[in-house]
């Protein structure tokens, strides 16, 4: 996964500092500021590892806390999530040839609502499925992400936990078939 690099002001400058004393040391004749250049050589590298190591170590932290993620997380996951078509002999799928994101955050698969177009009926806050010879399946839909949601909005798009609909999943290549969890729908 792609990660962001983050370096603080004070990073960012003595990085800065460094760099120019090595151009100085480069363009330089004297032994003295070849020193100088491979000392700011050398502390650039340990700057830069350092500021990784930092931003990893703050990364779990955040997760150790159990602080939510954050939207541009959760769009780092959704954009890297590997991509189905979706089949299945219990519903029809919308759009049955189209690639689906499907997510796993925090444990949990998650599929776009778009998937269940059919059958879904969306208010401001819940989700109401309903699927052929089953009752109505109600799910509240939060406004972003929280750790177990059942549903979230993100940006413009509403996701939908494959738990929370009873929904088996198995995956074949590139296709994904979702089948109801008979016992859970009774």
């Amino acid at each position: 996964m792609k990660e962001v690099m983050y370096m603080s002001g004070g990073s960012k400058f003595l990085m800065t500092v460094l760099v120019l004393l090595t151009l100085v040391g480069a363009f330089s004749t004297s032994d003295r500021l070849f020193f100088i250049l491979l000392i700011g050589t050398l502390g650039s590298g340990v700057l830069y590892y350092l500021s990784i190591i930092v931003h990893q170590v703050r990364q779990m932290n955040i997760r150790m806390l159990g602080l939510p993620l954050t939207n541009a997380q959760i769009d780092t996951i959704i954009q890297h999530s590997p991509t189905f078509t979706i089949e299945s002999d219990d519903f029809d799928v919308h759009e049955p040839f189209s690639l689906y994101a499907l997510c796993v955050i925090d444990g949990e698969s998650y599929l776009s609502v778009r998937v269940f177009t059919k059958y879904v009926q969306i208010t401001e806050y819940e989700l109401v499925f309903e699927w052929p010879d089953l009752p109505a399946t109600i799910i509240h839909c939060e406004n972003q992400y929280v750790t177990g949601a059942s549903a979230f909005e993100h940006v413009i798009e509403r996701y939908v936990s494959c738990s929370a609909l009873g929904l088996k999943m198995e995956r074949e290549g590139n296709v994904l078939k979702l089948s109801m969890n008979k016992q859970m729908t009774k």
